[in-house]
């Protein structure tokens, strides 16, 4: 029934993305689109997704033997097609489930890993560059003042936590 709901959901959201777009325009900017530049794209994509798979290896340093980067870039390039293409971010559980079952993983570490901790590091990632954006757009420094005083407040949440995960 949740699936159904989040289809009809979707189909719904579809449908008045279509209903509020010139969708003659959109095809006319994505024929006359100028494709060549997806060509240096594609190797930086590449690139980054082979550093997500090393930094999914280093994360996976508790469990036992952490599959091959080389295994693991493989992995992470179909879950984020399935991500891309499938609802509620199913190429995470695919993540999680294949090197459980292929490499005889904990998916109990997997999906801390993939669920918890890839989550919150890309929260802090995502911290930073807004910090930055809003100093690049030109927001009052009183505002940015308080804006990097929250981040350092959740940057150090995060730091505490980690430590106090890894005591006994």
């Amino acid at each position: 029934l949740r699936l159904l709901l989040q289809t009809a959901l979707g189909a719904a959201l579809i449908g008045v993305l279509l209903w509020q777009t010139d969708v003659e325009r959109a095809y006319r900017v994505a024929r006359d689109g100028e494709y060549l530049y997806l060509l240096p794209v594609f190797p930086m994509y590449l690139l980054g997704s082979l550093c997500n798979a090393f930094r999914w290896r280093l994360a996976l340093h508790a469990v036992k033997e952490p599959p091959p980067v080389r295994d693991l870039f493989g992995i992470y390039l179909v879950a984020m097609m399935m991500n891309r293409l499938l609802p509620m971010r199913f190429g995470d559980i695919f993540r999680v489930q294949l090197p459980a079952r292929r490499y005889g993983l904990s998916g109990e570490a997997l999906t801390a890993v993939v669920f918890i901790a890839e989550t919150l590091l890309d929260g802090c990632a995502f911290v930073i560059l807004f910090l930055w954006s809003l100093a690049f757009l030109g927001v009052p420094p009183v505002h940015l003042t308080i804006a990097w005083t929250l981040s350092v407040v959740v940057i150090g949440g995060l730091v505490i936590a980690a430590i106090a995960a890894r005591l006994e």
